[in-house]
């Protein structure tokens, strides 16, 4: 500008480049300062001297403050655009948390430790809401399990307005503890379409969070995460409980067309589950014997009155009609993808261990696990029931017999196990069967997502 060659001074003397006496020339030099360092700007012209200010030495000046200007707003834009990266990062982090079937437990988990990342603390609940109960199930970061745990009195005072507003956008709801005082807890809706899911309620002192747009939409964006899980769950519970419901009505009416086997069915699931229980099998595979055991005689349905109720014994070609039953079950049930991994109780809970079973004569571990146990229930409560040709046994001769054909038609492991039970053992499991039958509410049932083969 002043054409001349200028070069910048540092502040420990250091120089960048020579300076260069020009013929009559002389020597101006002024401050200079940037984001990092600061120093001398100088610069040699043909004019002999530059005591005062003159509109070269301005432009210089303006010249200067643009370029530190430009150096704070790269800073400015290098921050803004990490602080953008992290919150993509923790997006695609919950994201990733959906995207394999995981409980709503699971998920809320996972949005709890990011959203206390976001806050700078761990004083975050997420506190689930009922129709008429804004503190229905509290969820705190530190506790590993969820439920009914004190919580400060701002933290229920938000989730009450929440409830009571029933807001169907992303508000901030602040609460103070005196009306000089800056807000201590912020809260935020967690809603579906349809539904309130409940309420994030955070510490935030001074209004850090609250005031933060860029943090409000960040903790919003993670909440629609959590209000997604909820909403998977929601439905996946649904569609057990109609499917349970859908099984129990099978049961009844399996039960219907047999007078001589009242309660069979619900004896046999509830002995069934006992020994499952007993030989160490987890939860799911629990919950699977219980539906195989209430449809493992569905294929009855098929089954002529005149057999199915004849009130003597079966003739050869009988008994080979009501041999059909276990395929016929397999056949109906196979046309429901949510009840597949029940379908191995229904077509093998008639094969015996050493392989003159049917329908397929399968042999020892052959025979799915969970049939080899309805097997053993099923056989205990056909003998200890009466049938129009003969009288039911006692439960020490059936327990008996149990133990006689343990390695022949039984596994004989769960043979012993079985012949463990007492009476009341057994009396006890058919009453919480019968009851959960009867329930609306069919806790312990399984997973949708569990039965589906």
């Amino acid at each position: 500008l002043l054409n001349a060659k200028c070069i910048v001074s540092m502040s420990d003397g250091s120089t960048n480049g020579e300076v260069c006496y020009l013929p009559g020339g002389g020597v101006t030099s002024m401050p200079m300062s940037t984001a990092g360092d600061s120093g001398l700007l100088a610069a040699a012209g043909g004019v002999a001297t530059l005591s005062a200010p003159t509109d070269q030495v301005r432009m210089v000046e303006h010249l200067i403050d643009h370029v530190t200007q430009l150096e704070g707003l790269q800073s400015e834009m290098i921050k803004a655009e990490m602080d953008r990266l992290g919150e993509l990062a923790t997006l695609m982090r919950i994201a990733d948390a959906l995207s394999c079937r995981r409980s709503f437990e699971e998920v809320l988990s996972d949005c709890l430790d990011e959203i206390s990342h976001i806050v700078g603390h761990e004083d975050v609940w997420v506190v689930e809401a009922q129709a008429d109960n804004p503190v229905a199930k509290v969820h705190r970061l530190d506790r590993e399990q969820a439920g009914t745990m004190p919580i400060p009195r701002p933290v229920r005072s938000v989730c009450q307005r929440v409830l009571a507003n029933r807001p169907h956008q992303c508000l901030v709801t602040s609460e103070r503890r005196a009306a000089d005082a800056e807000a201590d807890y912020f809260g935020m809706p967690i809603f579906t379409a349809k539904h309130l899911v409940g309420t994030l309620v955070a510490r935030d002192d001074n209004h850090r969070v609250a005031g933060d747009q860029n943090k409000v939409q960040l903790i919003q964006s993670v909440l629609r995460q959590a209000a997604m899980a909820a909403e998977n769950d929601r439905l996946i519970n649904a569609l057990t409980q109609m499917i349970v419901e859908v099984v129990v009505a099978f049961s009844m009416a399996i039960e219907s067309r047999d007078p001589y086997t009242g309660g069979h069915v619900q004896r046999v699931t509830a002995y069934a589950t006992l020994l499952a229980r007993h030989i160490g099998l987890d939860s799911k595979q629990q919950a699977i014997v219980r539906l195989g055991g209430l449809l493992h005689d569905i294929g009855k349905v098929a089954i002529p009155d005149g057999i199915l109720n004849k009130p003597g014994k079966l003739e050869p070609h009988e008994f080979a009609v009501i041999k059909t039953h276990p395929v016929v079950g397999h056949q109906i049930i196979g046309q429901i993808p949510q009840l597949g991994s029940v379908n191995d109780i229904i077509r093998h809970h008639h094969e015996r261990w050493d392989g003159k079973g049917y329908p397929d004569g399968l042999v020892g571990q052959d025979i799915p696990l969970l049939a080899r146990v309805l097997s053993i229930a099923d056989t205990f409560d056909a003998m200890t029931s009466t049938r129009a040709y003969r009288p039911a046994m006692t439960l020490k001769e059936a327990m008996k017999e149990i133990r006689k054909c343990a390695g022949t038609q039984f596994d004989a492991e769960m043979a012993a196990s079985f012949a463990l039970f007492d009476p009341k053992a057994l009396e006890d499991a058919y009453d919480e069967m019968r009851a959960w039958c009867r329930s609306s509410d069919h806790a312990g049932g399984p997973d949708v997502m569990d039965l589906i083969d």
